[in-house]
């Protein structure tokens, strides 16, 4: 009997959702803050070609998708890169930005090999080089890799 009160309702969907247009400027859609991305380029990605991968998936599915603007930041770090000092450590606001960091980065790692790190290695990095008040910090999570949180890392 739900199931039939709910078939009723749905033809009304698109003049619930025609109503509730909301611009960018709404307060209700506003996000402060800053996102650091942490990309896998340990030994446990195997070639080039599929850190290459990863790179390009953060890049077309989710830098896209952030919406940054000077009150919403990200940072990336790829983990497992050998001169971590090459890279400047730095949140950018804008998708030119975000894109033009990737491929930076992205030239690093292939230029300077990758290395195995631990989770505690990674984080205190983090800690060290991005400074922000109460950043998110992401994981990326290709087909190839699985990241375990070990507990005693």
């Amino acid at each position: 009997m739900r199931l039939l009160h709910l078939f009723g309702l749905l033809p009304l969907l698109p003049l619930f959702c025609g109503a509730n247009k909301c611009s960018e400027s709404s307060p209700y859609f506003t996000c402060h803050g800053a996102s650091v991305i942490v990309i896998d380029g340990t030994h446990h990605m195997r070639s080039h070609d599929e850190i290459k991968k990863e790179f390009e998936y953060i890049e077309n599915h989710i830098v896209s998708h952030l919406g940054l603007d000077k009150e919403y930041e990200v940072a990336f770090m790829v983990s497992g890169v050998c001169d971590k000092d090459k890279w400047e450590h730095k949140y950018v606001c804008s998708h030119k930005e975000a894109c033009s960091e990737l491929e930076s980065l992205y030239d690093l790692a292939y230029k300077h090999g990758l290395e195995k790190e631990t989770l505690k290695k990674i984080m205190q990095q983090i800690s060290e080089h991005y400074d922000h008040k109460h950043p998110v910090i992401l994981f990326s999570k290709s087909e190839y890799v699985s990241l375990s949180m070990n507990p005693a890392v």
